[in-house]
């Protein structure tokens, strides 16, 4: 058997429920109503166990527990899984251990940060009422601000997550939005575009012209706004969508955008795994419905759909499409070490990489590869025209 032992693991455990789904979310959500949670928590912790025996001097350093909406799951159940983990990882002094609230409902704070909960992630996505009606969320302003409160008391580690480029939505209503963020003092804010996902009753009314997007050109003044004023206001624009206070990034996502080794454990989730000596990275994929991931890991399985073995060339692309999504960008040092390939001697000599440092958009160092300030607003263009 071939055994992990890279040294940073990063865990994230989906909870599959809702109360409702959004408008706007393409995620794999389901209702709350038909949850079996005590049973999936079971199953969570069996399929984990057969995940970690091949895991060898490799320290955990984070957690995230997504969803869904976890903080509809009862805190005994988060305890029990948490203490499991604890029980079969090597975990760091410094372990961070994020869980995902909606603040419709009640939330028992105190419960969860018991368990080794220290960061709430808040899905507050706006402070005006009418905008959280439009998409869908059940919660009001202000009880928004009660929960965002309520975290506080518990650990100075939360982030809420803000939304703009909501249809009708002016950029002096979203300067408001952000301007009562930065009043509430908060040490990380995620600002994220809305976006019409494919699967979502949002695209529907898009294909049928009852809803119409905000345009790109809006979208970026609305983009520019936000990297402005929470910059003025001492947060670090560390990543396309999210500031952060000193000290206070998001340790579980900076180590999956910068490639590092992470399981996803639950209906639907997604994780990456290199093993030593191997030159190929593992992607794996669960079953998604939970009813069909429960019944494979009652049956003596795994919940494990899909492994794909990545072709070093696939591996580099992923690295770049969401490397070049930090401030520093991509460690090329790392790459060169870690992916040895065709593509990777083909991207550091080609002309098209040339091209948008010549034009400004990139810059490149004998250590890393990243996007300049002109570049930071048009991401998507650089990464279509990079990997076209």
């Amino acid at each position: 058997m071939t055994f992990l032992s890279q040294k940073h693991l990063a865990l994230y455990l989906h909870y599959p429920w809702c109360e409702q789904k959004c408008p706007y979310c393409d995620f794999n959500v389901h209702l709350h109503k038909n949850a079996r949670e005590n049973t999936y928590f079971d199953c969570i912790i069996k399929d984990l166990s057969k995940r970690h025996i091949n895991i060898n001097g490799c320290l955990l350093i984070s957690v995230f527990i997504g969803g869904g909406t976890p903080s509809l799951a009862k805190a005994e159940n988060i305890a029990s899984f948490l203490d499991y983990v604890r029980a079969s990882f090597a975990i760091s002094d410094s372990c961070e251990i994020t869980m995902e609230i909606n603040p419709s409902a009640f939330v028992d704070f105190s419960s969860y940060a018991m368990a080794g909960v220290n960061r709430f992630s808040i899905g507050v996505q706006s402070f005006d009422n009418s905008f959280l009606k439009f998409l869908g969320r059940l919660h009001t302003a202000e009880q928004a601000e009660k929960q965002i409160a309520k975290a506080l008391e518990q650990t100075p580690n939360v982030n809420i997550d803000l939304m703009y480029g909501i249809p009708g939505q002016s950029i002096q209503n979203w300067a408001e939005q952000l301007k009562y963020a930065i009043d509430l003092n908060l040490p990380h804010i995620s600002a994220y575009q809305l976006t019409i996902e494919k699967n979502s009753v949002f695209y529907s009314q898009v294909n049928k012209h009852r809803l119409t997007p905000t345009t790109d050109e809006k979208l970026l003044n609305f983009f520019k706004l936000t990297k402005e004023l929470l910059t003025d206001a001492g947060y670090e624009n560390y990543e396309i969508s999210n500031f952060a206070k000193e000290n206070f990034t998001c340790r579980h996502n900076m180590h999956v955008w910068q490639y590092g080794n992470y399981i996803g454990i639950g209906a639907g989730a997604h994780g990456r795994i290199k093993q030593d000596n191997i030159q190929f990275i593992s992607a794996i994929r669960n079953y998604r419905m939970p009813d069909v991931y429960m019944t494979h890991v009652q049956q003596g399985g795994t919940g494990i759909y899909e492994k794909t073995e990545l072709t070093s060339e696939e591996a580099l692309k992923e690295q770049f499409l969401m490397g070049l999504r930090l401030k520093q960008g991509v460690c090329t040092n790392k790459s060169q070490k870690t992916f040895e390939t065709s593509l990777h001697k083909a991207l550091f000599s080609s002309n098209r990489l040339k091209k948008l440092c010549a034009e400004g958009l990139l810059e490149r160092t004998d250590n890393h590869i990243k996007l300049t300030k002109k570049g930071w607003f048009v991401l998507d263009s650089v990464l279509d025209y990079l990997f076209s």
